[in-house]
């Protein structure tokens, strides 16, 4: 099988909201399924990337924020049938060489259910450094439990 990574591109939205969908049905995420959207997938990062597998798009990644200043890995998101080839570390691999290009540290956050994105982060080295309860969906909705992990190195305090 042929994994590619590349940047993303306007005519990728739709093709990514098929696998946006496949992980909010299988693993919540996104939380709130009217994010199954290609705004959604769009409003939060800037640059972005599509992962291929044989020629079909199977995986996200964007990074949100300033180049120099921290920056935020988000909208992380691969195809259930496209798990154990190795998608989830290619894209983390071009998110971190991309960080470090530009000389920001780089955090995520992550809802504490989703115990599968947690391990990749913690087995390629990343650590939590805080867990909160967040009212990203307003006070009526849910408000589950957040972690947030930085890059091996990073020092969001600078």
């Amino acid at each position: 099988m042929a994994l590619i990574i590349r940047p993303r591109v306007e005519g990728d939205l739709e093709v990514l909201v098929a696998v946006l969908a496949e992980s909010h049905r299988t693993d919540r995420y996104p939380v709130m399924a009217e994010h199954v959207s290609t705004a959604w997938l769009a409003e939060k990062g800037d640059p972005a990337w599509v992962a291929e597998l044989d020629g079909v798009a199977v995986g996200h990644a964007a990074v949100a924020g300033t180049p120099g200043e921290p920056l935020e890995l988000t909208r992380l998101v691969v195809s259930s049938s496209a798990r154990g080839e190795g998608v989830a570390t290619r894209l983390l691999d071009v998110v971190e060489q991309y960080a470090e290009a530009v000389g920001s540290p780089l955090f995520l956050d992550v809802l504490e259910y989703n115990s599968n994105a947690m391990r990749l982060y913690e087995r390629r080295g990343w650590h939590a450094t805080f867990s909160e309860r967040v009212d990203w969906f307003g006070s009526d909705g849910p408000q589950p439990q957040m972690r947030r992990y930085v890059k091996p190195g990073t020092d969001l305090t600078s």
